[in-house]
């Protein structure tokens, strides 16, 4: 397994998780301030491209609640900016669920005016595809919460087979 182009702290951060089944992040969010909470998630979705990259699900699972949950604490949710949304999309497969996660940031936290900040963005065109099935997600259920903002923990998991327990089910039986 090469990782000479994996970023240090994405390495030390899946490690640490490897030793304890704990996503250790330094702080909880509410003592952090708005930048060093997008700069937290910016590591998160460092850490879940390298997750689905080496096929890691649990690790995978474990950094999308963190990524969820940072996301409930920022007014708005976390909205990744155009780099960003580039690395995802470039580092991905087509149906992450990272992907479905930032169309529906963008879908649900704009409204109807989400094409304000992205229009005249050149963004990747599967971001324009995952947003357009965001859109109809929402369509489909306009009174719903957010999918992001559910109690559901698998909401965006990653379970390939049906029956499958989730990471949080395992440590549990463990």
């Amino acid at each position: 397994m090469d990782l000479t182009n994996e970023e240090p702290a994405v390495f030390i951060l899946y490690a640490k998780w490897l030793q304890s089944d704990y996503l250790s992040i330094p702080y909880e969010p509410s003592h952090l301030s708005t930048d060093e909470i997008l700069e937290e998630c910016r590591l998160l979705c460092s850490a879940y491209i390298f997750a689905e990259t080496y096929q890691c699900t649990d690790f995978q699972d474990a950094v999308m609640d963190a990524l969820q949950n940072r996301g409930r604490v920022i007014a708005g949710y976390f909205l990744p900016d155009l780099n960003l949304i580039w690395k995802i999309f470039e580092n991905t497969s087509k149906s992450s669920p990272l992907r479905r996660l930032v169309a529906d940031l963008y879908v649900w936290s704009y409204g109807d005016d989400w094409r304000s900040d992205l229009m005249y963005e050149h963004a990747h065109v599967d971001f324009y595809y995952h947003i357009a099935l965001a859109l109809r997600r929402r369509l489909n259920a306009p009174l719903m919460k957010p999918p992001f903002a559910a109690e559901s923990v698998c909401t965006y998991h990653f379970h390939p087979l049906v029956g499958e327990l989730c990471y949080k089910e395992k440590m549990v039986t463990t």
